[in-house]
């Protein structure tokens, strides 16, 4: 009787090497011979390994969908940082109006390089009140338009909007809308812009500094954006507390913003943020291994018979828990590859959600350095939940797997 018929007759499969897949799992050289069998165990069941692979794929996919929402929406803040010129803020809080001696108080300060004038104020809209933000042409402020042209010399009745503010009241580039700047008469002004940047969450107006302030009746802004001659705090902190002391030697009353401690703090916000949905990633993908838990278990009652005829020709315990550790991984890492475009797709529908609620339109930051330390935590949470099949094989005799029924 031909060893091959004798262990079918026994209820073990004999197909080895008969499928291409096999055949090419079969040359995988660098892994040692149990493991190759583990390998190739997977491919035996391929129905069953990539079930249990898009299971495993969908728990994977959330992980990488939050991780790809943090991500964004830690790029919406640095671009909102980004946008404002200036390491140094200074704002006036009543008192004193910045004028133009307080400029040249601020343009006198060792450290400082530059210095650009911004007037912050209010525009009834509508039954509501938003921000206006009134700019000059220095380039103070950069801008990322959806549509329309920014702010330009000689402009007088113009806004540029914010993408939230134009999708909650459905504006448009060229509408002309009506706004009141405290007790004036109402404006007529047209909209000429659509900025993306979520400054005042996308909620703010943008307005020509010089007609504002002459409309106003105002000869001086109250606040400047200060570029230093170095980023670098110790540039940065000498300044600021120069030009703190000095203001407020002449009776303004004003706030110094440091601008690297104020994204530090909100990037540390974001960053924690981050780490506590790369931390939710673990029991995410430990639920998601219970469909590896099972489909291992059910391979080994399938092949307890083959274990023993391996048992019986030398293999030894640790021999078929490498084997079966192998199948493990290998349908694991199928898991995380399949994980990869249904993360992405997880990613889009988050932030669109996302983006519904701000009425805003967020590009999609899919970091590709999640890869690898996502594979490495579905790895290693998949070595961990296959101890329990293990178990099974560690209190197996040869023995005893041959008489199974």
């Amino acid at each position: 009787v031909p060893v091959r018929v004798a262990l079918e007759s026994r209820g073990i499969e004999a197909a080895a090497g008969r499928t291409r897949l096999n055949r090419i799992l079969a040359r995988v050289g660098f892994l040692s011979r149990s493991s190759q069998l583990g390998l190739r165990s997977a491919a035996r069941a391929p129905r069953r390994s990539v079930a249990t692979g898009l299971q495993i794929g969908i728990a994977v996919g959330v992980a990488f969908g939050f991780i790809s929402l943090g991500a964004t929406m830690l790029a919406v803040v640095d671009q909102s940082f980004d946008a404002e010129a200036g390491d140094i803020h200074v704002y006036d809080q009543g008192g004193r109006p910045l004028d133009r001696a307080a400029e040249e108080v601020i343009a006198a300060t060792d450290g400082v390089a530059a210095l650009h004038r911004i007037h912050y104020a209010a525009l009834g809209f509508g039954d509501d009140t938003y921000g206006a933000w009134a700019l000059g042409h220095d380039g103070a402020y950069e801008y990322d338009l959806v549509e329309g042209r920014w702010l330009a010399e000689g402009d007088t009745a113009v806004v540029v909007v914010g993408q939230a503010l134009a999708a909650e009241r459905d504006l448009a580039v060229g509408d002309v809308i009506t706004v009141e700047r405290f007790d004036d008469p109402a404006l007529d002004v047209e909209v000429i812009g659509i900025d993306r940047v979520m400054v005042d969450d996308g909620k703010a107006f943008f307005v020509p500094l010089e007609p504002w302030l002459e409309a106003a009746g105002r000869s001086s802004s109250n606040a400047y954006w200060i570029d230093t001659a170095s980023p670098e705090p110790e540039v940065v902190d000498p300044a600021a507390g120069a030009i703190d002391r000095a203001l407020r030697d002449r009776g303004h009353s004003v706030r110094t913003e440091l601008r690297y401690v104020e994204r530090q703090a909100t990037r540390s916000e974001a960053t924690l943020i981050l780490t506590f949905i790369l931390l939710l990633g673990v029991p995410v993908l430990a639920i998601g291994m219970i469909s590896l838990v099972n489909t291992l278990t059910i391979n080994t009652l399938e092949r307890t018979r083959e274990f023993g005829v391996l048992r019986s020709i030398g293999a030894r315990r640790r021999h078929l828990a490498r084997m079966l550790r192998a199948e493990g991984m290998a349908i694991a890492a199928l898991g995380w590859l399949l994980g990869v475009p249904i993360g992405y797709g997880i990613a889009r529908l988050l932030i669109w959600l996302i983006g519904r609620a701000f009425e805003a339109e967020f590009p999609v930051v899919f970091p590709l350095w999640s890869l690898l330390p996502v594979l490495a935590l579905t790895l290693l949470v998949a070595v961990l939940v296959i101890r329990v099949p293990l178990r099974r094989i560690a209190r197996m005799s040869a023995g005893d797997a041959l008489r199974y029924e």
